[in-house]
C-alpha cells in the first residue's frame, strides 16, 4: 500500500500538462499539416525527378496530390484528436488543482496514485478536506473515551454521514467489480463492512482531527472475511490489504507521518516496515494468516498509536492526526472484505 495520493496528484499535474500540450501541439499542426505536407511531399518529388529517379518523383507527387484532396478530413481527423488529448489534459489539470485547493490543507485516505497501499490509503485520509456534521465530533475534555464508529441506524450501501468520507482509487471512472462499504446497526451492535474486488482500492475515513498525546490508545476489532489472494504490502506487485487502520500525524498536502496497523496474508508482525515509496509512511503487520490468525473470527486489537509513533518515527508528533480505513484487491486481480466494530480513541 506504498502508493501516494501525493504522487497521484503530482502525476495528474504532469500528465495533464503533457496531455494539454499535445492536444495544443495538433491543433496548431491541423493549421500547417494539411497544407505542409502536401508541399514538402511535392518538392520532395520534383527534386526526385530532377536527380531521373523517375517512379520515386512520380509516387512522391501522387502522394502529394493524394494529400492535398485529403487536407480537408485530414485537418478535422488532427482537430479531432487534438481536441481529445487537450480536453483529457485539462481533467486531469483539474483533478490534480482541485485536490490541492480543496484537499490540501485537510486529510484523507491514498492513499492516491499509481496503484494502491496503505500509504495510499493514508494520503486518502490525508488530502480530503475537513467536513462537520453530526455524530462525529472528538468528545469534551473530561471523556476518557471516543467511540468513532458511533452511529445509530443503518445507511444505505456506499453511503456516508458526518465526518466520515470514502474515496475511491480503482478504478477511476466506474465503481469497478466491487466498490461496497455500509454502516450496518444491528440492536446495541453495529458494524462498519468493506468489500473490494479484482480492480478495486478505497478508503474511509474519519476525517476529525486528534491529538495523539490526549488520545494516544487506540482500540478496535475486526473480522477479516476474505484477505486478497496473494496480497503482500511488501511486494509492490502484491500490494493488497483487506485490513488496513491508518493514522495520519500533521494532515496536510506536505509533511506528515502516516502509521498504519495490517491484517496480511504473510509477514513480520510488530516489525517496523518502511514504504519504499515515502520514508514518512509506516507500517505495523499485527495479525497474519500464515501464522495462523483465524479470518473470519472478530479478533480486538489495542495499540498505544503514541509510543508505536515514537517507535516509528523516533520523534514527539506535533500536529494532530486523523483515522481510516482502506481496502483493495486491484493489484492481485482478487477479492477482500473486512468488518469493523467498537472503534475506539481512549486516554489511557
Amino acid at each position: 500500500m506504498d502508493r501516494q495520493w501525493l504522487e497521484r496528484s503530482e502525476t495528474d499535474a504532469q500528465r495533464g500538462t503533457a496531455l494539454l500540450a499535445s492536444g495544443a501541439a495538433l491543433l496548431v499542426l491541423k493549421w500547417l499539416v494539411p497544407y505542409v505536407a502536401p508541399v514538402a511531399v511535392a518538392a520532395y518529388g520534383l527534386y526526385a525527378l530532377y536527380r531521373r529517379h523517375a517512379v520515386e518523383g512520380l509516387v512522391a507527387l501522387g502522394v502529394a496530390v493524394l494529400l492535398w484532396v485529403l487536407r480537408a478530413p485530414l485537418g478535422g481527423l488532427l482537430w479531432l484528436i487534438g481536441a481529445a488529448l487537450a480536453a483529457c489534459g485539462l481533467f486531469f489539470l483539474f483533478r490534480g488543482m482541485r485536490t490541492w485547493v480543496t484537499r490540501g490543507g485537510a486529510a484523507a485516505m491514498r492513499m492516491g496514485m499509481e496503484r494502491t497501499g496503505a500509504a495510499r490509503t493514508a494520503l486518502l485520509i490525508l488530502l480530503a478536506a475537513l467536513a462537520g456534521g453530526a455524530g462525529s465530533e472528538a468528545p469534551g475534555a473530561g471523556a476518557q473515551a471516543w467511540r468513532l464508529d458511533d452511529f445509530d441506524k443503518t445507511y444505505p450501501p456506499n453511503e456516508v454521514f458526518g465526518n466520515w468520507k470514502a474515496h475511491k482509487f480503482s478504478p477511476v471512472f466506474s465503481s469497478g467489480d466491487l466498490y461496497f462499504f455500509q454502516f450496518v446497526h444491528q440492536g446495541a451492535e453495529h458494524e462498519i463492512v468493506l468489500k473490494s474486488g479484482r480492480d478495486n482500492s478505497f478508503s474511509l475515513g474519519l476525517e476529525t482531527p486528534f491529538r495523539l498525546q490526549n488520545w494516544p490508545v487506540l482500540e478496535w476489532e475486526w473480522r477479516i472475511v476474505r484477505l486478497p489472494k496473494g496480497g503482500d504490502v511488501r511486494v509492490r506487485e502484491r500490494d493488497d490489504q483487506a485490513g488496513s487502520l491508518c493514522v495520519i500525524v500533521n494532515p496536510g498536502l506536505v509533511g506528515f507521518q502516516s502509521l498504519c496497523y495490517l491484517f496480511e496474508n504473510d509477514g513480520p508482525k510488530d516489525t517496523p516496515i518502511t514504504s519504499a515509496q515515502r520514508d514518512d509512511s509506516r507500517y505495523l503487520i499485527l495479525r497474519t494468516a500464515q501464522s495462523g490468525d483465524p479470518t473470519g473470527d472478530w479478533l480486538k486489537e489495542r495499540r498505544n498509536i503514541l509510543e508505536d509513533y515514537k517507535r516509528l518515527f523516533g520523534k514527539e508528533p506535533q500536529q494532530e492526526a486523523i483515522f481510516g480505513f482502506q481496502i483493495d484487491s486491484n493489484d492481485t486481480h482478487s477479492a477482500a472484505e473486512a468488518r469493523y466494530r467498537n472503534v475506539y480513541l481512549r486516554k489511557s
